[in-house]
């Protein structure tokens, strides 16, 4: 099949954030311009959008659960789904580069990412090493189940995660995992992009185009005691229905010694360094470590 830019429909999730209409005027700036523009808010927000833009209301703030909302509203022309965040802006020619480069992969291709040209892929480090927590090699699902990040890129890369927020699908080959997906009703989807993306590869080729690039809007860090005591044990409880899920290919054990090692070392460094929020991130991150979900997808 030859893909055009009148078989891709973008989808955003949104809790009303403002940034949305930064990320909807870069879709407009595009030469090659989406058939179909869905966001899903779950909250009140002006409509600065046009005719052709659907903007459904949500229940529930979860970014999994507002994505499948949207797959009601496709266009039966759509076979290309692009999902971003709310906060990544799409950088010149990015529409056109990413529908060349699926006209160029692979029949095996089912995700291709995009390139965020303004985020730093955090260099492994001794704390990295002597805990497990990344590597040099990027794009990487760890025996732990961590990953390993992408930013940058000169070249294209093949990974085995990709990341949600900056993504896009060939609905051929995923439309049936993404109305089924099992994954729980959390304001914040914590790891969701990793599991259905490292379930996908399993099967297919996943791969980031270093010519469809965008960019992220770094909002400053307004996390308190509790929001980061929450974010660190959501990330655990996440990360370990993860590996319990895929035993075969995954650690238990090296997860267990890669969470207590890096949460001891960041609940010591966070008292050294009279950091609360750190002290309480690898906090969560420690008791998240011992709940998971039954069943998660």
């Amino acid at each position: 099949m030859i893909f055009k830019s009148s078989n891709l429909a973008i989808i955003i999730p949104t809790s009303g954030s403002k940034s949305i209409y930064s990320t909807y005027r870069s879709i407009l700036r595009q030469n090659n311009f989406p058939a179909q523009i869905i966001i899903v808010t779950n909250r009140k927000i002006k409509n600065k959008f046009n005719k052709k833009t659907k903007v459904v209301y949500s229940k529930i703030k979860n970014q999994v659960y507002q994505r499948t909302l949207a797959l009601k509203y496709l266009n039966p022309n759509i076979s290309l789904l692009l999902f971003l965040d709310d906060k990544v802006l799409l950088e010149k020619n990015c529409i056109k580069n990413l529908i060349l480069k699926w006209n160029l992969v692979s029949s095996q291709t089912a995700g291709i990412g995009l390139s965020c040209i303004n985020y730093k892929v955090p260099k492994s480090n001794f704390f990295h090493f002597i805990t497990g927590t990344n590597s040099k090699n990027k794009g990487k699902v760890l025996k732990n189940g961590f990953v390993t990040g992408y930013g940058n890129l000169k070249k294209d890369l093949g990974v085995e995660w990709l990341n949600g927020g900056m993504t896009s699908w060939n609905l051929s080959k995923v439309k049936k995992s993404l109305l089924n997906r099992n994954f729980p009703k959390i304001s914040w989807s914590v790891g969701e992009d990793l599991i259905f993306s490292y379930n996908i590869s399993k099967k297919y080729n996943l791969i980031v185009s270093c010519k469809s690039k965008c960019k992220i809007l770094n909002n400053k860090d307004s996390s308190n005691f509790f929001d980061s005591l929450k974010k660190g044990f959501l990330h655990a409880y996440i990360i370990n229905s993860f590996v319990d899920q895929n035993p075969k290919t995954l650690s238990k054990l090296f997860f267990y010694y890669s969470i207590l090692s890096s949460s001891m070392i960041g609940i010591l460094y966070g008292i050294i360094s009279f950091k609360k929020n750190t002290i309480s991130k690898f906090t969560g991150r420690l008791l998240g470590s011992f709940f998971k979900f039954k069943k998660i997808s």
